[in-house]
């Protein structure tokens, strides 16, 4: 039986790098960036999605209310990404497993690399063992990132901007690599450039 996996989607920051505006609601062929992410990521099973919104969440919020999320508001997001993270843990049911961990500025990411994470979590998990899971490709590894719930109280104390990769270096033995068919769990959307190049990959 399949357990109780979330997600969280980090969505709150302020684009800094990205001369053209906001990068999640940059288009790609009708969509947004966050909406073609959103796709790959509902189309995999899941208990719940939580999209953690901060600068702009206005516009953003109106873009997803038709979808089948929860936007969670962080107001504290230019500390850094781990607060939306912390906003995203506090909000999780009680009796939910593990978390994905997704940015919303990585839409090459598709929904199989998605379904290959979820399912190995879901073979691999037993209750009473934490367990991290995370995709690889060359050696190096990206996200998205699982969390099984044994973590959910360290991920409550992160500070700053660094994530919750610390984690996977600290408590290594829990981790199990998934060696994924491609590089796009390196490739977020950060400026004008790999924005660019997304048009052009996608058109061709």
């Amino acid at each position: 039986m399949p357990y109780s996996l979330a997600c969280i989607i980090l969505a709150a920051g302020k684009s800094s790098r990205m001369q053209l505006g906001n990068k999640l609601l940059l288009k790609i062929n009708d969509e947004t960036i966050l909406e073609k992410t959103l796709e790959n990521i509902s189309e995999n099973a899941l208990s719940s999605i939580y999209v953690v919104l901060g600068y702009q969440n206005d516009l953003i919020r109106k873009l997803i209310k038709n979808k089948k999320v929860t936007a969670v508001i962080n107001n504290e997001f230019k500390k850094g990404i781990s607060t939306s993270i912390v906003k995203g843990i506090q909000k999780l049911n009680k009796d939910v497993d593990g978390v994905l961990i997704c940015l919303a500025d990585m839409p090459k990411i598709n929904k199989n690399i998605y379904k290959e994470i979820i399912y190995s979590f879901h073979k691999n998990y037993k209750n009473n063992v934490p367990l991290i899971i995370v995709p690889e490709f060359n050696k190096k590894i990206g996200n998205p990132i699982i969390f099984s719930k044994h973590f959910f109280s360290k991920l409550k104390d992160l500070k700053g901007d660094k994530g919750a990769k610390n984690l996977i270096n600290e408590f290594n033995k829990y981790v199990i690599k998934i060696e994924v068919i491609n590089g796009t769990i390196f490739e977020d959307i950060d400026d004008e450039k790999a924005y660019n190049k997304y048009l052009n990959d996608e058109t061709k």
